[in-house]
């Protein structure tokens, strides 16, 4: 929900060329099979999932909220 709200707010209040806009990834959003992690499949369902609620094109940086010794090192760094 708070995506939602810094959406309305940037929409409202900003110039999106003078913000630098910034999310996390890794806790689960739904109850659905990888939704939760530093899988691939989480990251860019994430993302995406950012990206709609925010209300944006683009984020500027996509930060690990939190490290994940479940997925292989190649797939979440």
């Amino acid at each position: 929900m708070s995506e939602e709200i810094v959406g309305r707010a940037l929409k409202k209040y900003a110039k999106l060329e003078e913000v630098v806009l910034a999310t996390k990834v890794y806790y689960n959003m739904t109850d659905g099979p990888h939704m939760s992690g530093l899988s691939r499949k989480h990251i860019v369902q994430g993302c995406e999932a950012s990206l709609k609620r925010l209300g944006v094109d683009t984020i500027d940086i996509y930060y690990i909220h939190r490290w994940d010794g479940t997925v292989p090192i190649d797939e979440n760094s």
